[in-house]
C-alpha cells in the first residue's frame, strides 16, 4: 500500500511523540541548562544534555517526519525503529491488541532504558 493512501488509525502514538518533543524542547532542556548553569558543570551534565537532545530529535522524527524522514535520520534512529513506529500508527487497533505483550515490552523497555541511563549519568543509581 502506498504511504500516501494509508490512513492513520492510531493518532495517539503521533500525539505522544509530539507532546514529548515539545515538552522536551520547552521545559526539560531549559530547566536542565539553568540547573547546569547554577551548579558546577561536569562531563555527566554534558552527556545528559546530549541524551536529552537525542530524545528530542528522535521524538521529532517519529512525531512529525514519520512518512518522510530526513536523510540524516538514519544517523539518529535505526530504520527498523521507524518502521515499527509506522506499523503502530497505521495498523488496525485490533491487530495491535492481539500483540499487546510485544507493545508493552517495547514501551516498557524504552522507559526502563531511559530512566536507567539518566540515573547512571546523574550518578544517583
Amino acid at each position: 500500500m502506498d504511504k500516501y493512501t494509508k490512513k492513520i488509525r492510531n493518532p495517539e502514538y503521533l500525539w505522544m511523540c509530539r507532546i514529548g518533543f515539545w515538552s522536551m524542547l520547552l521545559f526539560t532542556l531549559p530547566l536542565f541548562f539553568y540547573d547546569t548553569y547554577k551548579a558546577a558543570s561536569a562531563l555527566s551534565n554534558i552527556l545528559i544534555v546530549l541524551f536529552y537532545c537525542y530524545l528530542a530529535v528522535g521524538s521529532y522524527i517519529l512525531g512529525y517526519r514519520l512518512d518522510n524522514p530526513p536523510k540524516w535520520a538514519r544517523w539518529v534512529l535505526r530504520a527498523k525503529w521507524i518502521e515499527e513506529w509506522r506499523y503502530l500508527v497505521y495498523a488496525d487497533p485490533e491487530a495491535i491488541k492481539s500483540n499487546r505483550k510485544r507493545l508493552i515490552r517495547v514501551v516498557g523497555g524504552v522507559m526502563f532504558i531511559t530512566i536507567l541511563l539518566l540515573a547512571l549519568l546523574s550518578g544517583e543509581l
